[in-house]
C-alpha cells in the first residue's frame, strides 16, 4: 500500500510504511478497546513524539519511538508538528466512533463526513505525500480553497471506496460507521440501494475532484505543487488497487452494484467512475 500511495527514496517510504504499520495494528486495536484505551494510546502517542523516543516495555510504542526517531532524521520541525496535528485528529476520530458504537448512536451524514476521514487517517496520509516526496509547497497554495478542496475530497474518496467494498465484514458486526449501512438507517434503503447510493457519491466527489485538478494545473503553482496533487492521485487510486488486488482485508467479493454481482475488479473501478492511470 505504500508503494502504490508514494513516491520517494527507499528510506523515506520504509520510515512512512513503518508508520502506517503501526496505525493498521492501532485501527485493528481501537476496533475492540473502550474510551480508556484510546485515551492511553493518544496520551503515549504524544510523550513519544515529544521526546522523540520511549523508556518503557511496551513493544508498540518502542516501535514508534523507532520510527519517529527516523522521521525527525528527515523532516523539518514545521512537518513534525503537522504530522503530531494529523494525529491527534486520528484519535478525535477514533474516539467518536467508539462514544458512538457505545451509546448505538448512528452519525449524520454530516457528522459521517467530517469525522469518518479523520478516524481513518486521511490527513496522515495526505502529509506523508510531503514526507517521502520530500517537496515543500508554498505558502500561498497551503491557504487556499484549492488546498483545503483536494486534502478533503481525497479523504472522503478514500472513506467512501473503503466503505462500499468492506460492507460485507462491516454488516457482520454492525458498524456505525459504514456510509452504506447508514443510509439503510436513515433513509431506509435496502442493502442494494444504499450500495447503489454510495457509488453515486463517490463518483460526485471523484468528478469534483478531477475538476478541482484540472483548475490547479492550469495555474503556475509550482512544480512542488503538481508533485503534491500527483501524490494525492496516488492515494485515490493506490487505495483501490491495494483494496481490490494486494488484500483480503475486506472481502470485496460479490458485491452487487447496480443491479448486478460484481466479481470483476474492472467491473468495480468502472462502477467506482475509475479508469486506468
Amino acid at each position: 500500500m505504500t508503494c502504490r500511495f508514494y513516491e520517494g527514496s527507499a528510506e523515506r517510504l520504509a520510515i512512512a510504511n513503518d508508520l502506517l504499520t503501526l496505525f493498521f495494528r492501532l485501527d485493528d486495536l481501537a476496533d475492540h478497546a473502550d474510551k480508556g484505551v484510546s485515551d492511553f494510546f493518544l496520551r503515549e502517542f504524544l510523550v513519544v513524539l515529544h521526546d522523540g523516543h520511549y523508556y518503557g516495555a511496551v513493544p508498540f510504542f518502542r516501535a514508534l519511538g523507532d520510527v519517529w526517531e527516523r522521521l525527525v532524521k528527515h523532516s523539518a520541525v514545521s512537518l513534525q508538528q503537522r504530522i503530531t496535528a494529523d494525529i491527534r485528529s486520528l484519535f478525535n476520530g477514533i474516539a467518536w466512533e467508539q462514544r458512538n458504537a457505545a451509546a448505538r448512536r448512528w452519525p449524520t451524514l454530516d457528522e459521517y463526513f467530517k469525522m469518518r476521514p479523520a478516524a481513518g487517517g486521511a490527513a496522515l496520509a495526505g502529509t506523508l505525500v510531503l514526507f517521502v516526496s520530500n517537496i515543500k509547497l508554498p505558502a500561498k497554495f497551503l491557504d487556499s480553497k484549492e488546498f483545503m478542496a483536494l486534502n478533503t475530497l481525497c479523504g472522503r474518496l478514500g472513506c467512501v471506496g473503503n466503505d462500499i467494498l468492506s460492507v460485507k465484514k462491516e454488516l457482520a458486526h454492525n458498524d456505525y460507521h459504514n456510509l452504506i449501512m447508514l443510509m439503510q438507517q436513515m433513509f431506509g434503503f435496502s442493502l442494494q440501494e444504499a450500495i447503489n447510493q454510495a457509488v453515486r457519491l463517490h463518483n460526485q466527489h471523484m468528478e469534483l475532484f478531477s475538476r478541482i485538478i484540472a483548475g490547479v494545473s492550469r495555474r503556475e503553482w509550482g512544480a512542488a505543487v503538481q508533485q503534491y496533487i500527483d501524490g494525492l492521485i496516488g492515494i485515490v487510486r493506490g487505495n483501490l488497487d491495494w483494496s481490490l488486488n494486494d488484500s483480503e482485508r475486506y472481502g470485496y467479493q460479490g458485491i452487487n452494484t447496480d443491479g448486478y454481482v460484481v466479481d470483476d475488479i474492472d467491473d468495480i473501478l468502472e462502477k467506482l467512475n475509475i479508469g486506468e492511470g
